[in-house]
């Protein structure tokens, strides 16, 4: 917090905050390998409460991200659990698994702009899509492997 009595000073500081942010963000987008473009609800089927969202790609909605944050590597999500991806539940939470960075997240169902329609997927998408279940299939795998060796 800064306190002054001089406007001028306070708006100088205020302006090399904005600077400083606007300098982190490009760094950010420099390390993005994918297109950045955003999906929108026109390339969506839009999300029916009443069908589940398991198993499918889905965007999250534009304005549930900050500005600079609203585009495909940040948007689409492979659902894989949570009471809101089933159909007519009464949960609300999706777990996901971000589909650029593979780290998984928590969204509510109702922040999920719909399953992306196969024609606006992109193909970096549907490449790192498969890699995820792979691994989760794997994963599955191994566990049932353990726990029959018990």
């Amino acid at each position: 917090c800064v306190v002054s009595d001089n406007y001028v000073e306070i708006m100088e500081q205020f302006a090399a905050y904005v600077q400083k942010q606007c300098e982190k963000v490009r760094g950010e987008w420099a390390k993005v390998t994918v297109p950045r473009v955003r999906i929108t609800e026109e390339m969506c089927i839009s999300d029916d409460p009443f069908k589940s969202v398991y198993g499918k790609i889905v965007a999250v909605r534009l304005d549930m991200l900050r500005p600079e944050y609203r585009s495909a590597d940040q948007q689409l999500m492979l659902v894989d659990g949570g009471f809101g991806a089933s159909a007519s539940s009464r949960g609300g939470t999706c777990f996901c698994v971000n589909l650029y960075t593979g780290k998984n997240e928590c969204w509510q169902r109702y922040e999920i702009q719909g399953e992306v329609k196969p024609e606006f997927l992109p193909d970096w998408a549907k490449e790192r899509a498969a890699e995820i279940r792979q691994q989760q299939e794997e994963q599955k795998r191994r566990r049932k492997q353990s726990v029959q060796e018990r």
